[in-house]
Formats: C-alpha cells, sequence, structure tokens
C-alpha cells in the first residue's frame, strides 16, 4: 500500500470507526506498516470491524486481531497489535447475536 497516501487520508478523514475499520483490513491483508500508521493515528484495535475488504457490512464482527490471524498469521502483525492492547481474548460475533 502506498503509505504516505494513507497518512493524508487519515488527516483528511479523521474517523476513528473508520480508521478501526481500515485496520482490520490492513491487519487481514497482512500490511503491518499500514497497521502501524492506523494504531498512531487511534485505530482501535478491539473495535469490530465494520466494512469488510469490499467495503459491505460483514456478517460477523470481528477486531484487527481476529484478522490477522484467520486470513495471514502475519507475526509481526499479530505481535504490533498485542503490543498496542489488542485483547486476544476476545471472540467474534455473528451480527445481532450477543
Amino acid at each position: 500500500g502506498n503509505l504516505k497516501s494513507l497518512r493524508v487520508f487519515l488527516l483528511e478523514s479523521p474517523s476513528l470507526e473508520l480508521a478501526s475499520s481500515l485496520l482490520c483490513i490492513a491487519a487481514g491483508f497482512g500490511h503491518t506498516d499500514c497497521v502501524r500508521i492506523l494504531l498512531e493515528h487511534r485505530a482501535c484495535p478491539n473495535a469490530p470491524s465494520h466494512l469488510d475488504d469490499s467495503g459491505q457490512r460483514p456478517s460477523t464482527q470481528r477486531n484487527a486481531l481476529h484478522e490477522a490471524c484467520v486470513w495471514n498469521g502475519n507475526e509481526k502483525t499479530v505481535q504490533l497489535l498485542l503490543q498496542h492492547a489488542a485483547d486476544a481474548n476476545l471472540t467474534a460475533m455473528l451480527q445481532g447475536k450477543h
């Protein structure tokens, strides 16, 4: 990904909800540098994703750590999320179920 463009986008659109959704997507693809930038912009590592990689609302609420572990297992991404207080004990939830 283009890290400079991500930084500019976050400065122009500082929505924490959007940043947290982007964090989930970046973690799922193992883009550790993007994850780092999003965390620097206060994206919450424990927030559920509000968008999937196609821009649609997902049927399952997962956080960035879930995405990193499920989709790519990128150890650097997982470690970075854990260093930023990602909760390894959170469970994924189906939409509308608790």
